[in-house]
């Protein structure tokens, strides 16, 4: 095919598409991927925070009361703990001897 400005032929370009369709797909790739990095920073500081409040509320239970509290519910309903019941599951076990209860937090997948 020829230019109709200066009468040179012009080549046509082989790869057209695939070009500019690799890119695409590997900036989307590095997308996706800085986005899953993210999605899982995050939990793991929602975690970590979860983690901080109930051990924060547990202490703060036997420094005003002398005693560790009997459950996790006792902390929302005196302590004004609040969490995403749905999204996370807190196995906490108090031996009743004055040790420091054993918290578990896990993270319910959906």
């Amino acid at each position: 095919m020829k230019n109709r400005f200066n009468k040179k032929e012009v080549k046509k370009s082989k790869g057209g598409i695939l070009i500019p369709l690799v890119s695409f797909v590997l900036i989307f790739g590095l997308f996706t991927a800085a986005i899953s990095m993210l999605s899982k920073n995050t939990e793991q500081q929602q975690l970590n925070a979860l983690s901080k409040a109930v051990t924060r509320d547990v202490l703060h239970c036997f420094a005003s009361e002398g005693r560790y509290p009997a459950d996790i519910k006792y902390l929302e309903e005196n302590y004004a703990l609040s969490y995403n019941h749905d999204h996370y599951s807190i196995r906490y076990d108090n031996p009743g001897t004055g040790e420091f209860p054993s918290i578990e937090i896990t993270v319910i997948n959906q």
